[in-house]
């Protein structure tokens, strides 16, 4: 079976690279705002977002990383809260070598075909 999903790829890779990318320009451009002052890092957007998307254990739309650094007695620490925000020009849609991540039209919500 890993075979046949290798091959898949690749031909789905051979293609992407012969299309070239028009991006999407739609009725309505959507985008996030997060407010990082406010953010406790309690990580409950993640699962959020999860439950939202319906997306088994393991992957995430939205992370909360922890930053931390420096050295005594300058130290720092802060969260960093990331999410697909959906671009009006999204890096990842040409790039995509199955073609699954795609940009609505009507929204501009940049979306993940998970089949």
């Amino acid at each position: 079976m890993a075979n046949t999903d290798k091959a898949k790829i690749k031909d789905a890779v051979k293609r992407k690279k012969r299309e070239t990318y028009t991006p999407v320009v739609p009725d309505q451009q959507f985008g996030f705002v997060h407010n990082n002052v406010d953010c406790i890092g309690c990580r409950a957007c993640e699962i959020a977002c999860k439950d939202k998307n319906g997306l088994p254990a393991g992957p995430r739309f939205r992370r909360v990383q922890y930053i931390e650094g420096g050295t005594y007695p300058n130290v720092f620490a802060y969260k960093v809260n990331m999410s697909c925000n959906h671009c009006a020009e999204p890096a990842c849609l040409p790039t995509c070598p199955t073609g699954a991540i795609f940009k609505r039209k009507d929204n501009g919500v940049v979306d993940i075909d998970s089949t």
